[in-house]
């Protein structure tokens, strides 16, 4: 029994062990309109685009690709020997993992990472050409792997714990990274620009969060809308 004003949801997979929908939808929080959505906003932006192009079926596919591209240019970096490539790669793309994630194409735990391990390699290549140019024009790549680690974040709010490895990576793998006092206050101010960068253009999302779902890290209004 509906009660008036009120819209039952069902699931496009039934679960019994979920008591509330899980789709997307539009209800009602503290009488105002909101989102409803087990996933973040950023995801959803994601799979949007994604869907504007006919590209939806194949998401999951082009993450993994990204995802190894971006392997590649790791281990090529670090000079590693050609049987440590074709293990990796191999290694890589044949895990049961992988090969799951690659197929679900709206879940967010591939595509966040994917978007995650290539803003850290932006960063990587974007500090080292600014180092060596200390020039505006050499940050395009800086500001690129900036956004990108912030949709990731957006994406999956548990990637947030994964950017001090990245601005350690920025430090340890740069081409010309050296122990010596300069190179480490070089890189401990670039460290202090790219962190308020980073926060900066993930704000959007955290008030987006704040003003539908009454808090920053929270991703769905479940928990304020009665079932």
């Amino acid at each position: 029994i509906i009660a008036a004003g009120s819209y039952e949801v069902v699931g496009l997979t039934p679960n019994a062990t979920l008591s509330q929908p899980y789709t997307g939808v539009y209800a009602k929080a503290d009488g105002e309109p909101a989102w409803v959505t087990r996933f973040s906003v950023g995801n959803s932006m994601v799979l949007s685009a994604f869907s504007r192009i006919g590209l939806l079926p194949i998401t999951g596919l082009l993450s993994l690709g990204v995802f190894l591209r971006t392997s590649r240019w790791f281990i090529h970096r670090l000079e590693a020997p050609h049987w440590v490539h074709w293990s990796t790669a191999i290694a890589t793309s044949g895990s049961a993992a992988l090969v799951l994630l690659a197929h679900a194409d709206m879940m967010s735990d591939l595509h966040s990472l994917s978007l995650w391990f290539a803003g850290t390699a932006l960063l990587i290549h974007g500090a080292d050409r600014f180092s060596e140019r200390k020039d505006l024009e050499e940050t395009p790549h800086l500001l690129a792997g900036i956004l990108l680690l912030a949709l990731a974040v957006s994406m999956r709010f548990i990637t947030l714990s994964l950017i001090p490895w990245s601005i350690g990576a920025v430090w340890l793998l740069s081409s010309r990274f050296e122990w010596n006092k300069e190179h480490l206050v070089e890189r401990a101010s670039l460290a202090a620009v790219i962190i308020p960068l980073f926060l900066l253009s993930l704000t959007p999302v955290l008030a987006y969060n704040h003003t539908h779902h009454g808090s920053i890290f929270a991703s769905n209004a479940l928990d304020r809308i009665a079932q």
